[in-house]
């Protein structure tokens, strides 16, 4: 019984339907096998590399639209806020321009946000002036019109406002906004030294004038140029004049644009100036020897 098994099973191995259904199954193996290869070349886009485009400056919007890089699949990440008519426009790709890629691509890209940059309303109540202009700029926030009120907290924080209404903690506003403080005078009018202002861009002017518990004046742009690069030319009442201000006083400002004066020999001959002023105040300060002794020998 065993013998015949095994000349049947041996007949069939040398027999035509076996090795026909041997050419078969290898014939589909080598299709399978060639398929597959074709298969991953195809979708790896093998020895279709080519140059990453430069998308920064362009608008994605523009982009999608009109179909300009159907080989490339654009990816948004993040977005900025910068000037609002820049809003789509690409500030960042990766891959970078150059790099070799292949089709189908993902390019992650940051462009600038269609919206405006919010924040929120810091409070500012019982701070002092210096504090709390400095936490508005931690905020994106800027210092609007500082107003004087009668309080024995002097240099205090009293109530904060935007677009004239009070304005509470916590509350959402545009970044950049500017708010409008009242502040304690304190007892009695406080008297503060002139700040030195020449030469200081018209910002920096602002800020120092704020924390020294003066106001804002009058604004002149002496050379028709309004922007926030110019430099103070001139300042009324000055450092020079002799008096000393008082709290809540305005100091005008004159300006001048850098690039049509020269400032170099204008801010040393003031500088002299202000270099000559204290050492005759602290001779008229200091008592002379003679003084003393005249105080001793009345003692």
């Amino acid at each position: 019984m065993e013998k015949k098994q095994k000349v049947t099973f041996l007949k069939f191995l040398f027999s035509k339907i076996f090795w026909k259904q041997i050419l078969i199954m290898a014939i589909l193996a080598f299709i399978l096998i060639l398929g597959t290869i074709f298969y991953l070349s195809k979708y790896t886009q093998h020895g279709e590399e080519f140059a990453m485009p430069k998308l920064t400056g362009k608008n994605i919007y523009d982009i999608e639209l009109s179909n300009a890089y159907p080989q490339l699949k654009l990816t948004v990440i993040d977005s900025v806020y910068a000037n609002p008519e820049d809003a789509g426009n690409i500030v960042k790709q990766n891959p970078l321009p150059g790099e070799k890629v292949k089709q189908g691509r993902k390019v992650y890209v940051t462009i600038v946000a269609s919206g405006k940059e919010m924040t929120k309303m810091p409070d500012l109540k019982d701070l002092s002036l210096r504090l709390a202009i400095n936490i508005l700029k931690i905020h994106k926030l800027k210092p609007g019109e500082i107003k004087y009120k009668p309080s024995f907290a002097a240099n205090a924080v009293l109530q904060q406002y935007y677009h004239g209404d009070t304005i509470a903690p916590g509350d959402t506003l545009p970044a950049g906004a500017s708010i409008d403080l009242d502040v304690g005078k304190g007892e009695g009018r406080m008297e503060l030294n002139i700040p030195f202002l020449y030469g200081k861009t018209r910002l920096e002017a602002i800020d120092i004038l704020t924390k020294a518990s003066f106001n804002l004046g009058q604004e002149i742009f002496l050379d028709s140029i309004v922007n926030d690069k110019v430099l103070v030319f001139e300042q009324r009442p000055g450092p020079f004049d002799g008096k000393q201000g008082h709290t809540g006083d305005t100091i005008r400002l004159w300006y001048r644009s850098p690039g049509k004066f020269n400032f170099k020999p204008h801010l040393d001959s003031l500088k002299r100036l202000d270099s000559l002023q204290r050492i005759i105040e602290q001779q008229f300060d200091k008592p002379d020897e003679e003084s003393k002794d005249e105080n001793l020998l009345e003692q």
